[in-house]
Formats: C-alpha cells, structure tokens, sequence
C-alpha cells in the first residue's frame, strides 16, 4: 500500500503499552510481565523499542501501570536515549495511553503498539498504510486465517493529532468501546487494515511459541541456525527452524526439533529430547529428558528422564516425581524437628501422648506459657513460606487486604471470652494429632502439585489440631468460631475468584447506572464503561466489590461472634454481608460518577476515589448496627416466668370471655 507522498518519521511518535504481571494466568506471566520474555536472550520490548528507534521515530514513549523499575532494567538506557517512559499507576485504558503520549509529546501521528510483540511490522509501512487509508483512527488486524471469520486485533493503532484531541481529558477509554463511538459521532474516520504477516502478539505460553515459530521462519529476522561458539556434539540430531546461540551447549545423543531456541548458556544433557519448546538463559535439561511445547525460564532446571509438556518451568520448577520426592523430604524433616521441640514435653509414660506440663499441678505457670510460646515459634518457622506468601498477597491485593487484620481480630475475640475459657477442663486429646497429619497432608498435596490454596488452608488446619491436642475436645469445641473465623485471612481460590470476578464487576456497572439513572441523570452504559453527562467513568476489576464483600463480610462475622444473640439472628446477619456489600459499593460508584462529573484533575479524582472506599467502612457498620436494633425491636421473645403483671392479663382476659358467654362470676 502506497501514499501520494514521502511521510517524514520525526511527525510520528511510537507509543509502547506494556502491561504488568498477569496473576493467575500460568507461573510464567506471574513472575514477570509477558514483554520481558525472552527472544534470543534479548527482551521482546527491547527489540521492539530498536526496531522503533531505527526507523528514526520522533520518540519512544513507554506507557505502564506496574513493573516500570524492571523495564528500565531489562533495557540499555546508555543507547536507548529517545525512550521515555510514562508510569501511570490507574488503567487508563489503550485511549488513555494515547491521551498521556499526546500531552508528553505534540506530532502528527502517534502508533501504538502492545509490548508483548515477537514480530512487529515495520512501522513506516504503519504509517504510510494509515495515510493511504485517509482515516482518523487506523485499527490492524492479524492476517485472515482459513476457518476464521473476523481477524484477530494485532494489537497495534495508527492514530493521527485529531483522534487524540477526541479522547476524553480525563479517566479510562478504551480504542474500541470509547475512543472509535466518539470519533464516529464528531465525524471522523476509523479504519480497519490487515497486516502483510502475524505480528506476533501473546499474552500465553501458546501464543508465545506460536510467535517464535513464525519468528524462526522469517529467515529476514532470523539471525543464525547455529552459532560458531555454540558446542553441538556431532552425534546430536537437529531437525526444522532451530537457533541455537553462543555458549550453549548440546550433548551427544540428543535430538532439537523445531522450531525451537537454545539461548545462551543452556545445556540439553545426553540423550534429551526437546521439541518446539524455548530454553532461555542457562536453563538445563537432565539426561533422558524430554521438553515439548514447553518454555524454560533463565536457569530452570529439568531432571533426568522427566517429561515436560505444555507447561512454563521457572528456576524453581522440577519434574512431579523431584517435586515429590522434595516436599516428602521437607515436610519429613520439618515434622522431625518440630517433634523434637516436643520430646522433653511428653511423660515417660505417655500412652495417650500427654504432655506433662499440661497436666502439673504447681509451679507449672512459666513453663506452660514458655511452651506455649515455643510451639507458636516453632509453627510459625513450619510455616513461614506460606506466611510471606499471604503477607505479600494482603500488601498487593485491594481485594484480600482486610485479611491482614482477621489473626488480630481473632485475637480479641479469644480475650473477650477467656473468662468463659479458663473455666473449661484441659483434656489434651489424641485426635489433634491425627488432624494435625491431615493438615500436613493437604500441604504435602498443595506443595507436590503447585496448589497454593491447600497450602494455606493447611496452616488453620494445623492451628486447630494444636489447639484440640494441647487443650482438649471440650476447649476445642469453643475454640471452633474463632478458628473458622481464620479463614477469612486467606484468599480465594484462584478458580473461584476468576469466575466471580466479572459477574461482579457487570453487577457493580448495571447498578451504578440504574442508580444514576433514577437521580435524573443523563447516562447510558458500553460495556463495563459509564458515560454520564459527558464524562467516561470506566469501572475497572478493582471496582467490583469484592474487597468490600471481603471486608464487610470480615465485620459481620465479627459481631456474629461478639454479641450474645440467638443463633438466627446471627446468621442474618452474618448472610446480610452479601447484600451490604453490594449497596455499598453501588453507593460508591454511584458518588464517585457523580463527583467526576464536577470535579477536574487526576489528582482529586484518585483522591475522591480512594476516599470513597474508605468511607463506606463506617457505612456498613451503621447498616450492621441498623439491623441489630431492628432486630430487637421486631422480634420479641415472651418472658420464661410470666410475673404478675402477665398473670393479671390472662386473669382479665379469662374474665372478659366469660361475659361474653353469659356467664356471670359473682
């Protein structure tokens, strides 16, 4: 495709979206964000921003939310002095990076390109594929594949000044639900145009080799089968588009079937097989190993006659039966020491497993709390991967953050009820032991197949069996509130959050809009986007409610276990959360679309913003206190032992009846 004229590349700006981390997705894209993936050794944003930058752009604009300190990292800023880079830390959305690119820097053009890119077209033949188009607004599509009736989104966006003066000046708007409606009704173009060949866009281990394997073969990026210092051993069997680099290592009797990349530093044992598979950096495959359509992290390591399909190993990734054999060890080890920590606590005689200092009489007040203290050091260092790894998860998550209070609040409760707890006999009972087992079972389970769910559920489990062991059946079973109450510290399960996350979200949207709607608002709704009064409000996944219904569910089983209701009434209002939560975040959105309607500026935007959900604390335990009144008032029981108040109205009542009989009492 041709334009009428040369287009000069200093009117043009590239802009680069690199995302961050993509939790839950596979462990690859959670340790590192899919741009820093490795393309023969060089970082796939690396080698798009020299692809850009040696076409003589105006600039390079790097526009991210997260993972900015690791992207500066991964590049060589000494030869990279045209790149600048742009942290925002809300989503703006694809729009709203083009907006922020336009602010920084004035030309006539501005292309955007997702960071995660194996082979991005050239971009003067974007640019002038745009010109020819004649369009505001030039959207690329992958090219068309046999079966597929629409084209997949390349990922890339040609847009020129006046589509960019369209975007709204403040909050989140995507390309194609916000920025293409708006410049259709202002009366500009958009246009959608095939690419010549794949750009080689992911966001998964699949569409990743998809993409190296197109890379390997373009034999015009390709920069060589086999390096003159890689050590290949004549016995080796190489087959289809393979690149091996320098200092990598292939031993004799092995066999590479591409397409494939051995990057430097890496290692494939005797015998091993490693087919359309990626090993990047000094990664390593055991002798009789087999790697299939597989990605091996810089220095991941596969043993001996393992078999690895389909799966993204990082540096501590073994095979199922090393991993096995590992946690088997470990948790053996561990369970040694922490009996050892126990052995001088046990009677000589101790055919029920007693310990002695739960049963002495007298002068037993300092050792027992010294031991008390001991096991909880020694369950703490038992656990203590599992416990950093929950500590991190409240530090990052909006949505699991009140979980860091829940141990405390436990706390609290258990001294609210210690009168009532000292009174109860201490029994140490055998069968804590056995849920004790239990509970390092699931986390043998959770260790062994990568379930970091079981893992932690395994830690209250443990609690519990100490508590039942050292205490007793009879100071368990008043214990087990509080013990439930544990759970809530931890987070979902990742299958369960990644289903409720976007009912919840359309949810939090439908509602917010209703809401606005029945103040007499002007609004109307695209998606998971609210337009009210000329103001886009985009209601992102952090906005849809389930930090509140964690957090408000958190309280409510709070007072559950704090005030002395029937059982009924407690669970109302222990279910009530649900409801509560939802109103109040309705209530949130709501004022927050109100508010952006009047107020201007990021910085009283992300202000109102993040004020707003603090606000609703106070709102939910009003609602709480709200439902306990209403409850007293609405139910009444009858008194157990009628006085003789009572007793005179039944008397009265017994009188009036018989009047109306005839019959006459004298």
């Amino acid at each position: 495709m041709k334009s009428g004229k040369k287009i000069n590349m200093e009117d043009v700006v590239a802009v680069i979206l690199a995302g961050g981390r993509d939790f839950g997705r596979c462990p690859l894209t959670t340790a590192m964000a899919a741009w820093a993936w490795s393309v023969e050794g060089k970082s796939v944003l690396a080698r798009l921003i020299d692809s850009l930058l040696h076409a003589n752009v105006k600039k390079v604009l790097v526009c991210s939310n997260s993972d900015m300190p690791c992207a500066i990292k991964s590049l060589d800023l000494r030869d990279h002095s045209g790149i600048e880079f742009i942290d925002e830390p809300l989503p703006v959305g694809t729009a709203g990076c083009l907006r922020l690119a336009a602010s920084r820097c004035t030309a006539r053009y501005y292309a955007l390109y997702s960071a995660s890119m194996v082979t991005p077209p050239d971009i003067k033949w974007i640019t002038n594929a745009h010109v020819a188009a004649k369009s505001n607004l030039t959207v690329f599509l992958q090219p068309a594949e046999t079966g597929v009736a629409v084209n997949r989104t390349a990922g890339i966006y040609m847009a020129d000044v006046q589509a960019a003066k369209c975007i709204p000046s403040a909050g989140y708007c995507d390309i194609k639900e916000g920025l293409i409606p708006i410049l259709w009704r202002k009366g500009l173009s958009s246009r959608a145009l095939s690419l010549h060949h794949d750009s080689g866009s992911y966001r998964n281990i699949d569409q990743y080799l998809h993409a190296i394997g197109g890379y390997l073969k373009n034999s015009e990026n390709h920069t060589g089968f086999i390096h003159a210092q890689a050590q290949v051993s004549p016995s080796a069997r190489i087959n289809g588009p393979v690149s091996i680099q320098a200092g990598a290592r292939i031993e004799a009797g092995s066999v590479i079937l591409g397409p494939a990349i051995i990057e430097s530093g890496s290692v494939v044992g005797p015998s091993a097989v490693v087919r359309s598979s990626v090993l990047w950096s000094g990664s390593k495959v055991g002798q009789g190993a087999c790697v299939s359509n597989s990605v091996l992290a810089n220095d991941a390591v596969v043993s001996q006659k393992a078999f690895i399909q389909n799966k993204a190993c990082l540096a501590t990734t073994l095979n199922p039966a090393d991993r096995l054999t590992q946690a088997a060890y470990l948790a053996k080890s561990r369970l040694n020491e922490l009996y050892s920590l126990f052995e001088g606590a046990f009677e000589k005689q101790a055919s029920k497993f007693i310990p002695s200092w739960m049963t002495a009489k007298t002068g037993s007040a300092i050792a027992s709390v010294l031991w008390l203290m001991g096991i909880f050091l020694a369950l703490l260092w038992l656990y203590w991967p599992e416990i950093t790894d929950l500590r991190t998860i409240w530090a990052k998550s909006d949505e699991y953050s009140s979980g860091l209070l829940v141990p405390f609040l436990a706390g609290y409760i258990i001294w609210s009820r210690w009168p009532k707890l000292r009174s109860v006999a201490v029994n140490p009972c055998i069968w804590g032991l056995a849920l004790l087992a239990i509970a390092q079972l699931l986390r043998l389970f959770g260790l062994t197949f990568m379930y970091a769910s079981a893992q932690r559920l395994s830690l209250i489990l443990s609690v519990a069996g100490l508590i039942w062991y050292l205490f007793g059946t009879q100071f368990f079973k008043k214990i087990i509130p509080v013990v439930l109450f544990l759970i809530l510290m931890l987070p979902m399960p990742k299958s369960v959050h990644s289903r409720i996350m976007l009912p919840l979200q359309h949810w939090a949207t439908v509602s917010s809009v209703f809401s606005l709607e029945t103040l007499g608002f002007e609004v109307w709704r695209e998606g998971n986007m609210i337009h009210v009064n000329n103001v886009t409000v985009a209601v992102a996944e952090a906005c849809n409610g389930l930090r509140m219904l964690t957090a408000f569910f958190i309280i409510s089983t709070l007072v559950v276990l704090l005030v002395e209701r029937t059982w009924w009434e407690k669970l109302i209002i222990l279910f009530s959360a649900v409801p509560i939560g939802f109103f109040c975040n309705t209530i949130r959105l709501t004022l927050t679309a109100m508010a952006f309607t009047v107020i201007q500026g990021q910085f009283w935007e992300k202000l109102f913003h993040d004020f707003g959900g603090i606000a609703m604390m106070p709102l939910a335990l009003a609602v709480i206190v709200l439902e306990l009144w209403l409850l007293r008032r609405i139910f009444v029981l009858p008194a157990a032992n009628p006085g003789p108040i009572h007793n005179n109205i039944i008397v009265k009542k017994a009188a009036l009846n018989a009047v109306t009989q005839g019959e006459i009492v004298k």
